[in-house]
């Protein structure tokens, strides 16, 4: 059996890490995140992951996630907040409520969880979930990185139905998809019910056999979470950079370094939309560059040239803090290395590109793989 347990404290934080630069800007809070698996270990929970072949046959499993807009709350959305009675968490770990109720509601053993996503929170939080409930988690997950739309997964790709699907928020408030007559429509009906909850719901869905579970993930995404924190890491002690350590060992493209001198952006439709304009430092003196943004990095500019796009990867590196950075954290003056990287294969596919590549965010230009982009770009 392929499994790989996270043994010490200094496991944790490293697989936060990675999973924080693997949400490219989304993927939700770290701290979070490592709060969740701080209290499994202190618990006595074995947190571990599993190949998709070392699943039980004749069960199922499920993909529980935090849905919902990372972006910051108004005063006056916190106000309304309080006068509905939802101030402080009842449920933290909703997740493991959420899948409880779908077990319960199909009348099916779910005895493995699957992230939808990478992210500082939404990947460990279903880990934490999972070594809660006593079942195994994946050594993989939908996307290979954070991605805004459930549309945007393999599985939907793959005509896996999301519902019957169940709704837990961190307040207690409970509710069923039990059909949708489209992922779209099923996205809007999740993201309202997060609304409701002022940003955040946990579903559980995507219901598959375990013995088919291998053709709908990006296989082996949590140990390169890991491999990548543990390289993050390994350079903050040693003094060196960790966008040259991560450019290094893992063969990333470094776009651009500069600071961020505006930010336009808005809470719409239950997403964060927004973009971080800025002006080039050292190498980069005297350019320019644009990151859009919807939750995660979507579009870089150089220039006013494209040179990187979903779903390729689009990575904030902090350079003062050294480690990666969401966007709902990034603020005026902040001094960032952008970095890239290619996406997993699958995430290429004719199928995939036009509801993840530039056009789906209205950009009128192709798709080019970011290795083709940066070789020009150097030329």
């Amino acid at each position: 059996m392929a499994r790989h347990i996270l043994k010490t404290h200094d496991d944790l934080v490293d697989f936060v890490q990675g999973c924080l630069l693997y949400g490219v800007g989304g993927g939700g809070n770290p701290a979070e995140g490592l709060k969740a698996l701080e209290e499994q270990m202190e618990q006595g929970n074995e947190l571990a992951w599993v190949d998709p072949e070392d699943l039980p046959d004749g069960t199922w499993a499920a993909c529980a996630f935090l849905m919902g807009s990372t972006a910051p709350l108004t005063p006056e959305k916190i106000k309304q907040r309080e006068e509905l009675g939802m101030g402080a968490w009842i449920y933290p770990r909703n997740l493991i409520k959420t899948t409880e109720f779908l077990q319960e509601y199909t009348k099916r053993k779910i005895s493995a969880l699957i992230p939808l996503e990478m992210g500082g929170s939404n990947t460990p939080a279903p880990l934490a979930a999972a070594a809660a409930l006593g079942i195994s988690i994946v050594n993989g997950d939908f996307a290979g990185r954070a991605v805004p739309e459930i549309c945007q997964t393999l599985p939907v790709v793959n005509g896996i139905p999301f519902t019957p699907a169940t709704s837990f928020d961190k307040y207690g408030n409970k509710s069923i998809i039990v059909e949708a007559i489209s992922i779209d429509v099923a996205e809007r009906i999740g993201k309202y019910i997060s609304e409701v909850s002022f940003g955040s719901t946990g579903l559980c869905g995507f219901m598959i056999p375990t013995k088919e579970v291998k053709k709908h993930i990006v296989a082996n995404t949590m140990s390169d979470a890991l491999k990548a924190g543990r390289i993050i890491t390994k350079a903050k002690k040693s003094g060196k950079d960790i966008s040259d350590a991560l450019c290094g060992e893992l063969g990333f493209y470094k776009l651009f370094t500069g600071v961020v001198k505006e930010k336009p952006w808005e809470d719409r439709d239950g997403y964060y939309w927004g973009n971080h304009i800025m002006e080039g430092t050292g190498a980069y003196a005297g350019q320019n560059a644009h990151v859009f943004f919807k939750n995660e990095n979507h579009i870089f500019y150089l220039n006013g040239k494209l040179i990187a796009s979903s779903p390729d990867l689009i990575f904030n590196i902090d350079n003062k803090l050294q480690e990666a950075k969401l966007n709902d954290h990034i603020k005026i003056n902040d001094e960032l290395t952008i970095l890239g990287a290619p996406c997993k294969p699958e995430m290429r596919s004719e199928k995939m590109l036009p509801r993840i590549g530039p056009s789906h965010y209205g950009v009128d230009l192709p798709y080019v793989p970011i290795e083709q982009s940066y070789a020009q770009k150097k030329a």
